[in-house]
């Protein structure tokens, strides 16, 4: 049973909720504290993979749509998850110490690429999973961002997953591989969530990075790119 619906039946007054919506585009803890006693739906997007050298591009970060009980001037912690760096697994986004969360991708690991994250604690959305070496990586669910491109011996980073037509959530495109003189381009993001980065055509073999948020790093033979961070939304009304 809702929360409004609670109070209805104990005789207490509802107080009426203007719609509106806090978002965190940006890594760290922060102290959320609820406006009204209500139902609230959180959006989250866990952070991309970060990539390899000469290997499978890096997953995508995973998402998930949740609705949630707040009592109103009660405080809860969210968390989102950091850049990766090169080679590492991508961190999780999380509300309420858990609460509900969205997972961070797997770095690919020589030739596979890495897995995608996904979601916990409401509807889970799985991100684009990197591409073997040479191939791209995947779109991530939920109408997600798109895989970056592979070249050669160097994978394509998965796009990070959205959350479905009803409540659009941006999420990045996978970055796109580079190795000796060729380059990938990067996977477009969508809802606002920008693109992969291009594999680079110059001999310098850095990997691109995943877009934001949750895009999965790309590689090149010269080591890998980070992934995306995390992002998250809390509607209510």
């Amino acid at each position: 049973m809702d929360p409004i619906t609670r109070a209805i039946l104990k005789g207490a007054a509802v107080e009426p909720i203007e719609p509106g919506s806090d978002e965190f585009t940006s890594n760290g803890t922060y102290t959320w504290i609820a406006p009204y006693t209500t139902d609230v739906v959180i959006q989250a997007v866990g952070a991309g993979g970060g990539g390899g050298a000469s290997r499978g591009g890096a997953g995508g970060g995973g998402a998930v749509l949740a609705t949630v009980s707040v009592v109103k001037d009660t405080s809860y912690t969210v968390v989102i998850a950091n850049t990766t760096s090169a080679g590492n697994l991508g961190g999780t986004t999380k509300f309420n110490n858990g609460t509900c969360s969205a997972s961070g991708g797997s770095p690919g690991v020589n030739p596979y690429g890495g897995s995608g994250g996904s979601g916990s604690g409401g509807t889970s959305y799985a991100g684009g999973g990197g591409g073997y070496m040479a191939y791209s990586g995947s779109r991530g669910s939920g109408s997600g961002g798109y895989g970056g491109g592979g070249v050669q011996n160097s994978g394509g980073g998965g796009g990070a997953a959205a959350t479905g037509s009803t409540y659009l959530t941006p999420a990045g495109g996978g970055g796109g591989a580079s190795y000796g003189y060729s380059g990938a381009n990067g996977g477009s993001g969508v809802n606002g969530g920008t693109n992969g980065g291009n594999g680079r055509t110059d001999g310098n073999n850095t990997a691109p990075s995943g877009g934001v948020p949750g895009g999965g790093a790309g590689t090149g033979n010269w080591g890998g790119g980070t992934g995306g961070r995390g992002y998250m939304k809390i509607s209510w009304g």
